[in-house]
């Protein structure tokens, strides 16, 4: 939904304004990630201070993905070759990318925003069992479900148990991933309730 229209045709009292603005603040820190390629080359943080850009794939150059912050130069992020998904934390420091990079694997792989500078990878811990399950299956992914208030939301799976007999032949896992730092992460599993 695009409130932006309806705001200027709102009653000229504050009270109004003032809640079309808000709603417009809703809706940008509730939207949906941005999935490259597709029809935006571009994901904007939630705050506003920079975007995620979408550099599209030409001769044997893959897809790439840039930090870019209003007047600066871009800085490297990643490339990747199918698609990927980009999703920003509420806060505007972080972003994660499902990187769906094969056919039967994904990853995610979550960045620090400094103030004006390149990003850093964050490194996601994952519970052993989770890490094992992921090594024992011919396709195995990962993919971000979104940004909580304690932290990023992961969900985990995959099926065709490769050579660990005591691995499932299918799994589904949801994991919370808290910072521990600005490139740290420990990824623990939710239960279901």
């Amino acid at each position: 939904m695009d409130l932006r229209y309806g705001c200027r045709h709102l009653p000229a009292t504050w009270l109004w304004r003032e809640a079309c603005v808000l709603l417009l603040v809703c809706e940008q820190a509730f939207a949906a990630p941005a999935s490259f390629p597709g029809p935006t080359t571009s994901a904007p943080s939630p705050v506003g201070s920079a975007q995620v850009i979408w550099i599209e794939a030409h001769d044997k150059e893959p897809h790439r993905l840039e930090l870019n912050f209003e007047g600066a130069s871009n800085f490297p992020i990643m490339n990747f070759d199918r698609r990927c998904a980009v999703e920003w934390a509420p806060s505007g420091r972080h972003f994660a990318v499902s990187d769906f990079f094969a056919s039967n694997q994904s990853r995610v792989v979550l960045f620090f925003v400094s103030e004006s500078g390149p990003p850093t990878q964050v490194s996601l811990h994952f519970p052993a069992q989770v890490a094992r399950l992921l090594k024992a299956h011919d396709h195995s992914y990962q993919e971000v479900v979104e940004w909580s208030p304690r932290g990023l939301l992961l969900v985990v799976h995959g099926y065709g148990r490769l050579n660990d007999k005591d691995s499932p032949d299918e799994f589904r896992r949801k994991l919370e991933c808290r910072l521990n730092s600005e490139t740290a992460a420990r990824c623990d599993e939710v239960m279901s309730q």
